[in-house]
């Protein structure tokens, strides 16, 4: 089990720098004296908005967001997606960029990041709606641990990159639907996102409504476990992604 654990690690890594965009993705709780209800909402929003106007200039930025739990509103995610590995590492070395990303632990709990890369099936975004990009008002999240007999250094990891292949493409083609994209956790690649962008909630629940979508959920038990969802959408501070005029 070693060695296929090993091996897996080495086929993930040496992939992630073909594919080369990294997308952190940074989890914590909103302490309560920092949320609107609190006494220092203001506090907290003045952070959010130096942290966002910080992003403005940062160089290899795909794409920066903050967005909140629909359930659980004091749940909260920053979301960077960096151009490359070089470009991740220059951002957390940036003092800038510590002196702001230090005060996280101030104003929140529970602090997690996790690193992911592109998932071999989905190696770009694809678009249903380009022109929302970034503007987007509801994201599902599903994530999900892969079946090791799936995994892509077994004979049939083939089946499952073909089959995730398909239904990222099906799903960026759902009415509705901003954009479809799908990653793997750096370094322990067995770990998976599938993400899906819409317009609106009214698309969200035509999405979850919809027969096919069931009947792909259902077949996703095949290839995966663990599948968790997670809706989400952005955070009032910032209603929209800060994107750079070169990757609109």
């Amino acid at each position: 089990m070693r060695k296929f654990i090993l091996a897996l690690i080495i086929v993930l890594l040496a992939a992630s720098t073909a594919q080369a965009t990294i997308f952190m993705e940074w989890r914590a709780d909103e302490r309560f004296q920092y949320t609107l209800q609190g006494e220092y909402g203001d506090e907290l929003v003045s952070w959010v908005e130096g942290f966002t106007s910080f992003f403005e200039e940062v160089q290899g930025l795909n794409e920066f967001r903050i967005q909140e739990a629909i359930a659980a509103p004091y749940h909260v995610m920053v979301f960077i997606d960096m151009e490359d590995l070089e470009a991740y590492s220059n951002l957390v070395n940036d003092p800038e960029y510590q002196a702001i990303a230090g005060k996280a632990d101030y104003y929140h709990t529970a602090v997690n990041i996790h690193l992911w890369t592109r998932a071999p099936w989905a190696p770009e975004t694809l678009y249903g709606n380009e022109e929302l990009k970034g503007k987007d008002t509801v994201v599902l999240y599903i994530r999900a641990n892969l079946n090791p007999d799936y995994a892509f250094v077994t004979p049939q990891g083939e089946e499952l990159i073909g089959w995730a292949a398909g239904l990222v493409e099906q799903w960026a083609g759902f009415p509705g639907v901003v954009e479809a994209s799908s990653h793997y956790l750096l370094a322990a690649g067995w770990q998976t996102l599938f993400t899906v962008r819409f317009e609106d909630l009214e698309s969200w629940k035509a999405f979850q409504n919809d027969e096919d979508v069931k009947a792909a959920r259902l077949d996703m038990r095949k290839y995966f476990d663990r599948i968790k969802t997670e809706l989400w959408e952005p955070f009032h501070v910032t209603p929209e992604s800060v994107i750079p005029v070169d990757v609109e």
